[in-house]
């Protein structure tokens, strides 16, 4: 099975934590956590031993995507990350900060034009993480195409799950429930041509059967 990239969630934070929505709050509560810097760590020692050649990784503006992609960053010999403002996660405004149990958000994920409270709709995030798509997928035909190099993004669980939605046909739903997210927080899914796999920290939650369902 070829990859096209591989994509990384950043480490735990103190919101992660508390089961409340993170969106693009930069806040003290949203910067890695000890758990989270342990994490992002232990991604970087499990992508070195992949036997990848990784060349390019690009991170969300988020501190704490930036943060997880530093930390790979040394174990992989890469110097540089890139930074793409289009890897933000699913801006759920002014949610940044609640729990998720006690504010429920399905009618903007049925609806993807109606807008959170000061932030997005969920088609305005999906158009972003197409636009990106686009342009990295070019890239990568182009530079597979003389040598066998791999590009690691690291982003949210929204940039995530938008690949496990556009693949699978799953329902946007699938967006903001920790129970049936693809990959904990440091994890990382294996993006090919059909399919999203999660190959480093794979939710044990609600979900793991879903996902153990679309591998078969």
């Amino acid at each position: 099975m070829r990859s096209l990239f591989f994509i990384g969630r950043h480490g735990e934070t103190g919101l992660n934590q508390s089961g409340r929505y993170r969106g693009w709050s930069n806040g003290p509560d949203a910067q890695l956590n000890e758990a989270g810097i342990q994490s992002a760590h232990e991604m970087g020692v499990f992508l070195s031993k992949l036997g990848q050649k990784f060349s390019r990784i690009i991170v969300s503006p988020m501190n704490r995507a930036q943060y997880t992609g530093a930390i790979c960053a040394q174990y992989l010999g890469i110097k540089t990350i890139e930074i793409d403002e289009r890897l933000l996660p699913l801006n759920v405004g002014d949610l940044a900060g609640l729990i998720k149990a006690e504010h429920p958000i399905g009618a903007y994920l049925k609806n993807k034009n109606k807008r959170f409270p000061n932030g997005e709709t969920v088609n305005e995030f999906e158009g972003r993480q197409h636009s990106f798509a686009m342009d990295l997928l070019a890239d990568i035909e182009k530079s597979k195409a003389s040598e066998d190099i791999e590009t690691l993004v690291i982003a949210h669980v929204s940039n995530v799950m938008y690949w496990w939605n556009l693949q699978t046909g799953a329902n946007s739903d699938e967006y903001l429930d920790e129970h049936t997210d693809l990959i904990k927080p440091g994890g990382v899914a294996m993006i090919t041509e059909h399919t999203t796999l999660p190959i480093f920290r794979e939710n044990a939650g609600e979900g793991e059967k879903n996902v153990s369902e679309e591998k078969r």
